[in-house]
């Protein structure tokens, strides 16, 4: 564990807290691992693989179209750490393919 900086000395339940409250693996490796810039890079990915090791990973949710009047099936989807299930199933088919997308767009604005 010494490979991950100070990162092992945050608790589990206040690292969770941190990626619920949007803070991003850059800015956890700016302030728990005092990154430099040359480092950063480094000390990212390390917070990454760390919280990836600990299990604290986001989940995938559908947005409902429907407003609940009826059963939506859609294909927006978003990340969220908030969550404490998926929403889809991942098949393991050698078939699926997923397109991200990113842009101006946010939740509310196209549904």
């Amino acid at each position: 564990m010494e490979q991950y900086n100070n990162i092992t000395q945050v608790p589990d339940t206040l690292l969770l807290e941190a990626k619920q409250r949007g803070f991003s693996d850059f800015q956890l490796a700016r302030t728990v691992s005092k990154s430099s810039a040359k480092n950063i890079e480094r000390d990212m990915l390390d917070i990454r693989k760390y919280r990836k090791l600990r299990g604290i990973t986001p989940y995938v949710k559908q947005i409902d179209t429907l407003a609940a009047e009826y059963p939506a099936m859609t294909n927006y989807l978003y990340v969220t750490y908030n969550g404490c299930a998926h929403d889809i199933d991942f098949p393991r088919d050698n078939r699926s393919v997923i397109v991200l997308g990113s842009g101006a767009y946010r939740i509310g604005s196209s549904v």
